[in-house]
């Protein structure tokens, strides 16, 4: 599993509209702790985009601001 910092910085990374195709293993953490702060700290709005894919293992993310 990914630690904190480095899904921040990940999530920091991104533009905006840009979509991302993660592993389910990270669902938890990027979808609460680091959605959180990143609207927090950093003023970055992440949103899930589409359903999880159980099959493959993967969802996506889209930052929206």
């Amino acid at each position: 599993m990914a630690k904190e910092g480095e899904l921040m910085q990940f999530v920091r990374g991104l533009k905006i509209n840009e979509v991302v195709e993660l592993p389910n293993n990270v669902y938890d953490s990027i979808m609460n702790a680091t959605r959180y702060r990143a609207r927090r700290k950093h003023n970055i709005v992440i949103e899930r985009v589409g359903d999880i894919n159980y099959e493959k293992g993967t969802f996506k993310i889209k930052r929206v601001e």
